[in-house]
């Protein structure tokens, strides 16, 4: 009789730790799930802040190269 109960009682653990790696293992689920979320929002941000990126660079680089075509110019006219 001591055997079953030892018995028992170790399945009564074993149950306890299934439970328990259940519970864990939903919770480590739903923060998966938060987590993929946030990266698709920080890629969303990144891909808008990007393309702003390149807006600003290609005004930029015309604006410089306005410039240079502009300094060209004023060197020809005094030459």
């Amino acid at each position: 009789m001591e055997m079953i109960a030892t018995l028992e009682k170790k399945i009564e653990r074993l149950v306890d730790l299934l439970r328990s790696l259940k519970e864990e293992s939903a919770q480590l689920k739903s923060e998966n799930q938060e987590l993929k979320a946030q990266i698709v929002r920080l890629e969303d941000s990144l891909l808008k802040e990007n393309k702003q990126f390149e807006q600003k660079l290609t005004v930029t680089e015309q604006a410089v190269s306005d410039l240079l075509k502009s300094i060209d110019e004023l060197i020809e006219s005094e030459s």
